[in-house]
């Protein structure tokens, strides 16, 4: 069965070139967009003398995931001049191919002493390199937390530009914008789900938070969905990027944020079922994982909140029957949980990692992992092996199975937030000086 849904979003996501393949990783979670790769054989040892096949310097710094499509791979980074950067790079040698400026800007921080609401300002993990990459074989698309983006074709040359701020209104998320665009068909789609302000601002002014889609080739806006959901101040902010699905015999586009989950048809924006009750919690950092065999959707309530699985049915509201289980212990505020439709793996930004059953939420067992923050949302390989990042460069590689197995550990020398991006039975890793590609050596 997962084979024949990663055949159905490989045909969704392939464009007029060739068709994408089980070993690109077009989005940061993957083909199949839920962290799962079905490539068997994967290293599963490494350091900075071992099983490394590539190491090299990128500009400092930025969170997002290399996105694989053939022998291309590219990232964004916000360097020490403030250049917002797009490269393409050889993912067999690390060499860069073009490299291209969208723009030059300063990252905003809190430090600015504006206060805390009706403007942006970031973490200081991140800057305005976090989205990543949006690309297929027609289109390269950059966007950057301060609302440049521009798309390119393979050659490097310039398609369309814009600033989301200045056609749309400025972002009032408190900590930073940092969700990555979904290609689909001949759409380019971005939510931007923000602080309100409407208690804030008063007089009946409010910040927009929508769901919008524009052709990925030309730039120009296709539809745009309003998703005004009233909450309290911060927990109006998503941090996460829409996810596309099928379900029911269509093709879904699940949104998160504002305490409410809810499904959008992707070619027209209509809003196709939602879910407002008993998912309180702030904001939402975490991205849904879905399960289109079993129907499951995997999230955490806002902010560390509990951790659930629900199963929607048909279109419009929801009723809180569509629950499977809520877990409230040692839940992530940061990283996205990954299964293989039989169990889960929920590992809490200390390292602290549960393994569920997938359509009971019992607790299998729970181990911790190594010091560190575990920011990076792990992968899952073909042959069952689960990859967990911590930020201290060390991964640890757990068996997924019903009784906790530790395959290895492994170390580099940099910091980590990104993701592991998977491609020809290579791992590539993005730290915040260096870019790794991890082989086996023969």
């Amino acid at each position: 069965m997962f084979r024949n849904t990663l055949i159905v979003l490989v045909l969704s996501l392939s464009c007029n070139g060739r068709d994408l393949s089980a070993q690109d990783w077009p989005t940061w979670r993957g083909i199949a967009q839920n962290s799962v790769s079905t490539e068997q054989g994967l290293p599963t040892e490494w350091s900075e003398t071992s099983n490394l096949l590539w190491k090299v310097e990128i500009p400092f710094f930025g969170n997002n995931t290399p996105i694989i499509i053939g022998d291309s791979l590219f990232f964004t980074s916000q360097d020490e001049t403030n250049s917002l950067l797009l490269f393409h790079v050889d993912k067999n040698s690390g060499k860069t191919i073009w490299k291209r400026e969208i723009g030059k800007d300063r990252t905003p921080r809190a430090g600015d002493g504006k206060g805390m609401r009706g403007w942006q300002k970031f973490h200081e993990l991140q800057n305005l390199a976090t989205p990543s990459v949006a690309a297929d074989q027609e289109v390269i698309i950059a966007h950057f937390g301060n609302g440049d983006t521009a798309a390119y074709d393979w050659t490097g040359h310039l398609l369309w530009k814009k600033n989301m701020q200045e056609e749309y209104g400025i972002y009032t998320i408190w900590w930073g914008n940092a969700n990555t665009p979904v290609l689909y068909e001949n759409l380019m789609i971005m939510i931007r789900l923000n602080d309100d302000c409407r208690d804030f601002w008063q007089e009946g002014k409010i910040s927009d938070s929508f769901v919008i889609a524009f052709d990925k080739k030309t730039g120009q806006a296709a539809w745009k969905t309003a998703r005004n959901i009233p909450s309290d101040a911060e927990y109006c902010d998503a941090y996460n990027t829409p996810v596309l699905w099928q379900h029911e015999g269509r093709t879904e586009l699940i949104v998160f944020g504002s305490e409410t989950l809810d499904a959008y048809n992707p070619q027209n924006g209509e809003r196709l079922w939602w879910l407002d009750k008993e998912l309180q919690g702030n904001r939402v950092v975490p991205t849904p994982t879905l399960l289109p065999d079993s129907g499951v959707i995997l999230g955490v309530r806002g902010k560390a909140g509990a951790a659930f699985a629900v199963k929607p049915k048909g279109l419009g509201e929801q009723s809180e029957e569509i629950f499977l289980w809520s877990e409230s212990k040692n839940t992530p505020d940061v990283p996205a949980l990954i299964s293989d439709g039989k169990i889960v793996l929920m590992s809490s930004d200390d390292g602290i990692l549960n393994c569920m059953e997938l359509m009971t939420g019992s607790k299998l067992w729970s181990k911790r992992l190594p010091s560190g923050k575990y920011y990076p949302t792990p992968i899952l390989s073909g042959d069952g092996n689960a990859y967990f990042l911590n930020g201290n460069g060390i991964c640890s590689v757990v068996k997924m199975a019903d009784e906790f197995e530790l395959i290895a550990e492994n170390h580099l020398e940099d910091q980590f937030i990104a993701s592991i991006a998977v491609s020809d039975g290579k791992l590539y890793l993005r730290g915040k000086h260096f870019l790794y590609c991890i082989g086996k050596l023969h």
